[in-house]
Protein backbone atom coordinates (compact mmCIF):
# COMPACT_ATOMS: atom_id res chain seq x y z
CA UNK A 1 0.00 0.00 0.00
CA UNK A 2 0.74 3.62 -0.83
CA UNK A 3 0.45 6.82 0.99
CA UNK A 4 1.10 10.08 -0.15
CA UNK A 5 1.93 12.91 2.04
CA UNK A 6 1.92 16.63 0.62
CA UNK A 7 4.45 18.84 2.36
CA UNK A 8 4.95 22.50 2.17
CA UNK A 9 7.85 24.00 2.44
CA UNK A 10 9.04 28.06 2.56
CA UNK A 11 11.33 29.14 -0.43
CA UNK A 12 12.99 32.60 -1.14
CA UNK A 13 11.51 34.36 -3.48
CA UNK A 14 13.55 35.07 -6.95
CA UNK A 15 12.75 37.79 -9.82
CA UNK A 16 13.67 34.56 -11.82
CA UNK A 17 11.41 32.29 -10.38
CA UNK A 18 8.14 34.87 -10.68
CA UNK A 19 8.98 35.41 -14.28
CA UNK A 20 8.94 31.71 -14.85
CA UNK A 21 5.90 31.05 -12.73
CA UNK A 22 4.39 34.09 -14.72
CA UNK A 23 5.29 32.44 -18.31
CA UNK A 24 3.59 29.06 -17.03
CA UNK A 25 0.59 30.71 -16.72
CA UNK A 26 0.52 31.79 -19.81
CA UNK A 27 1.48 28.69 -21.41
CA UNK A 28 -1.11 26.90 -19.96
CA UNK A 29 -3.57 29.76 -20.77
CA UNK A 30 -2.21 28.89 -24.77
CA UNK A 31 -2.68 25.30 -24.22
CA UNK A 32 -6.45 25.64 -23.19
CA UNK A 33 -6.75 28.15 -26.17
CA UNK A 34 -5.15 25.31 -28.80
CA UNK A 35 -7.24 22.63 -27.48
CA UNK A 36 -10.64 24.69 -28.25
CA UNK A 37 -9.48 25.75 -31.27
CA UNK A 38 -8.42 22.41 -32.52
CA UNK A 39 -11.43 20.48 -30.33
CA UNK A 40 -8.55 18.26 -28.92
CA UNK A 41 -9.22 16.61 -24.97
CA UNK A 42 -6.08 14.50 -24.62
CA UNK A 43 -2.53 15.53 -23.82
CA UNK A 44 -1.44 13.72 -26.98
CA UNK A 45 -3.75 15.33 -29.03
CA UNK A 46 -2.31 18.42 -28.09
CA UNK A 47 1.17 17.40 -28.54
CA UNK A 48 0.20 16.56 -32.63
CA UNK A 49 -1.51 19.89 -33.09
CA UNK A 50 0.32 22.05 -31.09
CA UNK A 51 3.91 21.30 -30.31
CA UNK A 52 5.49 22.86 -33.39
CA UNK A 53 4.08 26.28 -32.62
CA UNK A 54 5.24 25.58 -28.86
CA UNK A 55 8.72 25.70 -29.85
CA UNK A 56 8.50 28.95 -31.84
CA UNK A 57 6.17 30.85 -29.08
CA UNK A 58 8.07 30.13 -25.38
CA UNK A 59 11.67 29.55 -24.96
CA UNK A 60 11.31 26.91 -22.34
CA UNK A 61 12.18 23.17 -22.43
CA UNK A 62 9.81 20.73 -23.90
CA UNK A 63 8.43 19.56 -20.75
CA UNK A 64 7.05 22.65 -19.74
CA UNK A 65 4.90 21.77 -22.77
CA UNK A 66 3.80 18.81 -21.12
CA UNK A 67 3.07 19.54 -17.90
CA UNK A 68 1.05 22.46 -19.19
CA UNK A 69 -0.94 20.61 -21.67
CA UNK A 70 -1.47 17.94 -18.62
CA UNK A 71 -3.44 20.90 -16.56
CA UNK A 72 -5.18 22.30 -19.26
CA UNK A 73 -6.41 19.14 -20.82
CA UNK A 74 -7.41 18.70 -16.62
CA UNK A 75 -9.37 22.05 -16.37
CA UNK A 76 -11.14 21.42 -19.42
CA UNK A 77 -11.89 18.09 -18.79
CA UNK A 78 -13.91 19.48 -15.68
CA UNK A 79 -15.46 22.46 -17.69
CA UNK A 80 -17.14 20.48 -20.17
CA UNK A 81 -18.69 18.21 -17.26
CA UNK A 82 -20.02 21.56 -15.88
CA UNK A 83 -21.25 22.72 -19.19
CA UNK A 84 -23.14 18.99 -19.69
CA UNK A 85 -24.74 20.45 -16.54
CA UNK A 86 -25.76 23.50 -17.30
CA UNK A 87 -23.52 25.45 -14.63
CA UNK A 88 -21.08 27.00 -17.60
CA UNK A 89 -21.17 28.56 -20.93
CA UNK A 90 -19.84 26.42 -24.10
CA UNK A 91 -18.66 29.67 -25.47
CA UNK A 92 -16.79 30.91 -22.08
CA UNK A 93 -13.51 28.71 -21.78
CA UNK A 94 -12.08 28.63 -18.76
CA UNK A 95 -8.86 30.65 -18.21
CA UNK A 96 -6.06 29.77 -15.73
CA UNK A 97 -5.36 32.16 -13.03
CA UNK A 98 -3.59 29.93 -10.45
CA UNK A 99 0.10 31.24 -10.20
CA UNK A 100 2.05 27.92 -9.71
CA UNK A 101 3.82 25.25 -11.73
CA UNK A 102 3.20 21.29 -11.36
CA UNK A 103 6.45 20.22 -12.56
CA UNK A 104 7.20 16.66 -13.67
CA UNK A 105 10.69 14.99 -11.90
CA UNK A 106 12.86 15.45 -15.38
CA UNK A 107 12.78 19.18 -14.99
CA UNK A 108 14.19 19.03 -11.10
CA UNK A 109 16.04 17.70 -8.28
CA UNK A 110 15.92 17.81 -4.82
CA UNK A 111 18.54 17.98 -2.48
CA UNK A 112 17.21 17.86 0.68
CA UNK A 113 17.36 21.37 1.78
CA UNK A 114 17.61 22.94 -2.20
CA UNK A 115 15.94 22.16 -5.57
CA UNK A 116 17.75 22.64 -9.10
CA UNK A 117 15.24 23.97 -11.73
CA UNK A 118 15.84 23.09 -14.65
CA UNK A 119 14.47 26.50 -17.34
CA UNK A 120 15.87 25.60 -20.79
CA UNK A 121 19.04 23.44 -21.87
CA UNK A 122 22.31 24.64 -19.96
CA UNK A 123 20.10 27.13 -17.72
CA UNK A 124 18.98 26.55 -14.04
CA UNK A 125 17.40 28.38 -11.36
CA UNK A 126 18.14 27.23 -7.27
CA UNK A 127 15.62 27.51 -5.00
CA UNK A 128 16.48 27.44 -1.23
CA UNK A 129 14.06 25.67 1.19
CA UNK A 130 12.88 26.79 4.48
CA UNK A 131 12.30 23.76 6.55
CA UNK A 132 11.34 22.91 10.14
CA UNK A 133 11.15 19.94 12.18
CA UNK A 134 8.00 18.59 10.58
CA UNK A 135 9.83 19.54 6.77
CA UNK A 136 13.02 17.87 7.94
CA UNK A 137 11.55 14.19 9.70
CA UNK A 138 10.42 13.55 5.50
CA UNK A 139 13.19 14.83 4.09
CA UNK A 140 14.92 12.19 6.58
CA UNK A 141 12.85 9.57 5.28
CA UNK A 142 13.80 10.29 1.84
CA UNK A 143 17.60 10.55 1.92
CA UNK A 144 17.03 7.22 4.08
CA UNK A 145 15.05 5.59 1.51
CA UNK A 146 12.13 5.16 3.27
CA UNK A 147 10.31 7.82 0.57
CA UNK A 148 10.71 8.95 -3.28
CA UNK A 149 9.15 11.95 -3.99
CA UNK A 150 6.23 12.66 -6.83
CA UNK A 151 5.29 16.09 -9.27
CA UNK A 152 6.25 19.33 -6.91
CA UNK A 153 4.45 22.28 -7.29
CA UNK A 154 6.10 25.75 -7.10
CA UNK A 155 4.42 29.20 -6.11
CA UNK A 156 5.79 32.34 -5.22
CA UNK A 157 6.19 31.79 -1.98
CA UNK A 158 6.20 27.71 -1.36
CA UNK A 159 6.89 24.25 -2.93
CA UNK A 160 4.74 21.71 -2.48
CA UNK A 161 6.74 18.12 -2.57
CA UNK A 162 4.56 14.65 -2.21
CA UNK A 163 6.67 12.36 -0.39
CA UNK A 164 5.10 8.32 -0.97
CA UNK A 165 5.55 5.91 1.96
CA UNK A 166 5.07 2.26 1.17
CA UNK A 167 2.99 0.53 4.06
CA UNK A 168 2.82 -2.53 5.01
CA UNK A 169 -1.33 -3.88 4.78
CA UNK A 170 -2.90 -5.44 7.62
CA UNK A 171 -5.03 -8.17 7.36
CA UNK A 172 -8.76 -6.51 9.50
CA UNK A 173 -10.43 -8.05 11.46
CA UNK A 174 -13.92 -6.55 11.33
CA UNK A 175 -15.39 -3.67 9.37
CA UNK A 176 -15.87 0.32 10.59
CA UNK A 177 -19.23 1.98 9.07
CA UNK A 178 -18.95 5.60 9.44
CA UNK A 179 -22.03 7.92 8.73
CA UNK A 180 -20.08 11.32 8.67
CA UNK A 181 -22.81 14.43 9.49
CA UNK A 182 -23.12 17.78 10.32
CA UNK A 183 -23.05 17.58 14.14
CA UNK A 184 -21.46 14.24 14.40
CA UNK A 185 -19.17 11.53 12.94
CA UNK A 186 -21.32 8.10 13.96
CA UNK A 187 -19.05 4.87 14.04
CA UNK A 188 -20.34 0.98 13.83
CA UNK A 189 -17.60 -1.19 14.09
CA UNK A 190 -18.20 -5.29 13.55
CA UNK A 191 -16.04 -7.44 14.10
CA UNK A 192 -15.47 -11.18 12.42
CA UNK A 193 -17.21 -12.99 15.55
CA UNK A 194 -19.87 -10.86 15.77
CA UNK A 195 -18.77 -8.42 18.35
CA UNK A 196 -20.22 -5.02 17.48
CA UNK A 197 -19.41 -1.33 19.34
CA UNK A 198 -20.65 1.55 18.51
CA UNK A 199 -18.63 5.37 18.94
CA UNK A 200 -20.57 9.27 18.42
CA UNK A 201 -17.53 11.10 17.79
CA UNK A 202 -19.50 14.88 18.27
CA UNK A 203 -19.01 18.14 15.59
CA UNK A 204 -20.82 20.64 17.39
CA UNK A 205 -17.97 22.77 17.89
CA UNK A 206 -16.86 22.84 14.04
CA UNK A 207 -20.60 23.52 13.49
CA UNK A 208 -20.13 26.28 16.14
CA UNK A 209 -16.92 28.08 14.68
CA UNK A 210 -18.97 27.54 11.33
CA UNK A 211 -21.71 29.79 12.37
CA UNK A 212 -19.67 31.87 14.58
CA UNK A 213 -17.69 33.25 12.00
CA UNK A 214 -21.40 33.71 9.77
CA UNK A 215 -22.41 36.22 11.84
CA UNK A 216 -19.14 38.00 11.92
CA UNK A 217 -19.36 37.86 8.04
CA UNK A 218 -22.67 39.32 8.59
CA UNK A 219 -21.95 42.30 10.15
CA UNK A 220 -18.72 42.83 8.29
CA UNK A 221 -20.83 43.10 5.43
CA UNK A 222 -23.04 45.64 6.26
CA UNK A 223 -19.68 48.55 5.82
CA UNK A 224 -19.62 47.31 2.15
CA UNK A 225 -20.99 50.49 1.19
CA UNK A 226 -19.17 53.13 3.30
CA UNK A 227 -16.02 51.20 3.76
CA UNK A 228 -15.61 48.25 0.66
CA UNK A 229 -11.47 48.36 1.32
CA UNK A 230 -11.81 47.87 4.79
CA UNK A 231 -14.92 45.14 4.59
CA UNK A 232 -13.35 43.20 1.40
CA UNK A 233 -9.53 43.31 4.22
CA UNK A 234 -11.83 42.06 7.31
CA UNK A 235 -13.65 39.69 5.12
CA UNK A 236 -10.36 37.54 4.13
CA UNK A 237 -8.87 37.93 7.15
CA UNK A 238 -11.90 36.48 9.15
CA UNK A 239 -12.23 33.67 6.45
CA UNK A 240 -8.86 32.37 6.45
CA UNK A 241 -9.44 32.58 10.59
CA UNK A 242 -12.31 30.23 10.16
CA UNK A 243 -10.62 27.91 7.59
CA UNK A 244 -7.81 27.42 9.73
CA UNK A 245 -9.92 26.92 13.04
CA UNK A 246 -11.95 24.55 11.63
CA UNK A 247 -8.77 22.17 9.42
CA UNK A 248 -7.31 21.85 13.05
CA UNK A 249 -10.90 20.20 14.38
CA UNK A 250 -11.45 18.51 11.81
CA UNK A 251 -7.54 16.90 11.72
CA UNK A 252 -8.33 16.32 15.84
CA UNK A 253 -11.48 14.77 14.96
CA UNK A 254 -9.94 12.34 12.06
CA UNK A 255 -6.79 11.65 14.15
CA UNK A 256 -9.29 10.50 17.35
CA UNK A 257 -10.80 8.22 14.10
CA UNK A 258 -7.83 7.09 13.13
CA UNK A 259 -6.70 5.52 16.80
CA UNK A 260 -10.43 3.89 17.16
CA UNK A 261 -9.93 2.10 13.58
CA UNK A 262 -6.07 1.39 14.62
CA UNK A 263 -7.12 -0.52 18.12
CA UNK A 264 -9.57 -2.25 16.73
CA UNK A 265 -7.60 -3.08 13.75
CA UNK A 266 -10.79 -2.74 10.86
CA UNK A 267 -11.14 -1.96 7.14
CA UNK A 268 -13.25 1.90 6.98
CA UNK A 269 -15.85 2.30 5.22
CA UNK A 270 -18.07 5.81 4.17
CA UNK A 271 -20.30 6.95 2.06
CA UNK A 272 -19.16 8.50 -1.71
CA UNK A 273 -20.76 11.61 -1.38
CA UNK A 274 -20.10 12.67 -5.11
CA UNK A 275 -21.97 15.13 -5.87
CA UNK A 276 -24.22 15.53 -3.19
CA UNK A 277 -24.64 19.25 -3.14
CA UNK A 278 -26.63 19.22 -6.80
CA UNK A 279 -29.39 16.97 -5.16
CA UNK A 280 -29.25 19.36 -1.79
CA UNK A 281 -32.85 21.61 -2.52
CA UNK A 282 -33.95 23.02 0.55
CA UNK A 283 -34.64 26.64 2.80
CA UNK A 284 -31.79 29.49 1.53
CA UNK A 285 -30.60 29.13 5.55
CA UNK A 286 -30.58 24.85 5.09
CA UNK A 287 -28.33 25.08 1.60
CA UNK A 288 -26.45 27.52 3.28
CA UNK A 289 -25.32 25.08 6.24
CA UNK A 290 -25.47 22.28 3.92
CA UNK A 291 -23.19 23.77 1.11
CA UNK A 292 -20.31 24.91 3.95
CA UNK A 293 -20.45 21.05 5.24
CA UNK A 294 -16.77 19.61 5.38
CA UNK A 295 -17.55 15.82 4.32
CA UNK A 296 -15.01 15.27 2.16
CA UNK A 297 -12.16 17.49 3.91
CA UNK A 298 -12.72 15.13 7.24
CA UNK A 299 -13.47 11.74 4.95
CA UNK A 300 -9.67 12.83 3.47
CA UNK A 301 -7.81 13.11 6.22
CA UNK A 302 -9.88 10.40 8.12
CA UNK A 303 -8.48 8.05 4.50
CA UNK A 304 -4.75 9.51 4.63
CA UNK A 305 -4.73 8.80 8.96
CA UNK A 306 -6.26 5.15 8.33
CA UNK A 307 -3.76 4.27 5.47
CA UNK A 308 -1.24 5.43 7.30
CA UNK A 309 -1.71 2.69 9.98
CA UNK A 310 -2.00 -0.10 7.08
CA UNK A 311 -5.58 -0.58 7.09
CA UNK A 312 -7.65 0.16 3.92
CA UNK A 313 -10.96 2.55 3.15
CA UNK A 314 -13.54 1.39 0.95
CA UNK A 315 -16.43 3.86 0.04
CA UNK A 316 -20.08 2.62 -1.04
CA UNK A 317 -23.25 3.98 -2.91
CA UNK A 318 -24.97 6.11 0.16
CA UNK A 319 -28.29 5.92 -1.28
CA UNK A 320 -30.86 5.02 1.31
CA UNK A 321 -28.22 4.51 4.11
CA UNK A 322 -30.08 6.31 7.08
CA UNK A 323 -33.60 5.04 5.32
CA UNK A 324 -33.16 1.05 4.99
CA UNK A 325 -33.98 -0.92 7.90
CA UNK A 326 -31.77 -3.33 8.93
CA UNK A 327 -33.72 -6.14 9.67
CA UNK A 328 -36.49 -6.43 7.20
CA UNK A 329 -35.13 -4.00 4.13
CA UNK A 330 -38.15 -1.51 4.14
CA UNK A 331 -37.31 1.79 3.06
CA UNK A 332 -38.74 4.44 6.12
CA UNK A 333 -38.91 8.16 6.42
CA UNK A 334 -36.99 8.55 9.82
CA UNK A 335 -37.89 11.61 12.25
CA UNK A 336 -34.69 13.60 13.11
CA UNK A 337 -32.53 11.45 14.90
CA UNK A 338 -35.22 9.07 15.63
CA UNK A 339 -35.95 5.88 13.49
CA UNK A 340 -38.86 3.75 13.38
CA UNK A 341 -39.66 1.09 10.59
CA UNK A 342 -42.89 0.59 9.38
CA UNK A 343 -43.37 -2.68 9.17
CA UNK A 344 -40.71 -4.98 11.96
CA UNK A 345 -41.26 -2.14 14.35
CA UNK A 346 -37.55 -1.51 15.24
CA UNK A 347 -36.70 1.82 16.89
CA UNK A 348 -33.32 2.85 17.40
CA UNK A 349 -30.68 5.84 16.31
CA UNK A 350 -30.69 7.21 12.22
CA UNK A 351 -27.04 7.60 12.73
CA UNK A 352 -26.34 4.45 14.12
CA UNK A 353 -28.71 2.71 11.43
CA UNK A 354 -27.15 4.82 8.26
CA UNK A 355 -23.25 3.81 9.72
CA UNK A 356 -24.44 -0.02 9.90
CA UNK A 357 -26.28 0.25 6.64
CA UNK A 358 -22.44 1.65 5.38
CA UNK A 359 -20.40 -0.72 7.05
CA UNK A 360 -22.58 -4.01 5.79
CA UNK A 361 -22.65 -2.67 2.00
CA UNK A 362 -18.93 -3.30 1.33
CA UNK A 363 -19.48 -7.16 1.14
CA UNK A 364 -16.65 -7.45 3.58
CA UNK A 365 -18.95 -9.12 6.25
CA UNK A 366 -21.78 -11.74 5.63
CA UNK A 367 -24.59 -10.42 8.27
CA UNK A 368 -24.13 -11.44 11.84
CA UNK A 369 -27.23 -12.23 13.57
CA UNK A 370 -26.09 -11.85 16.68
CA UNK A 371 -24.56 -8.86 15.81
CA UNK A 372 -27.78 -7.58 14.45
CA UNK A 373 -29.30 -8.26 18.10
CA UNK A 374 -27.08 -7.06 19.86
CA UNK A 375 -27.17 -3.63 18.38
CA UNK A 376 -31.11 -3.16 17.83
CA UNK A 377 -32.42 -5.67 19.82
CA UNK A 378 -32.69 -3.38 22.72
CA UNK A 379 -34.52 -0.34 20.84
CA UNK A 380 -32.97 3.01 20.73
CA UNK A 381 -29.68 3.27 21.79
Amino acid sequence: MEIVKSVHFGIEQSEQLSDLITEFVKLVNWCIQKCVEHNVTSRSELHTVAYDNYKKEFNLASHYFHSAGMIATQILRSWRKLCRKGKADWNKPPVFKNRNIRLESCLWKFYGNKIRLTIRKGEHIWVNLRSYDYQNKHVEAWRNGDATIGEITFSDAHVKIPFKYKIEQRKATGVCGIDINEQSVDMVIVKNDGEVKTKTIPMNDVKGIKDGYFKKRRKIQKLSKSKPKTTKKLMKKYSCREKNRVNQKLHEKSKEIAKIVDEENVMVVMEDLTDIRDEIQYSREMNRRLHSWNFRDIQQKIEYKVQTKGLNVKYVNPKDTSRECPICGRINRPNGHSYECASCGLKANRHIVGAWNIGMRCGELPLPPKAVNDIFGGGMK
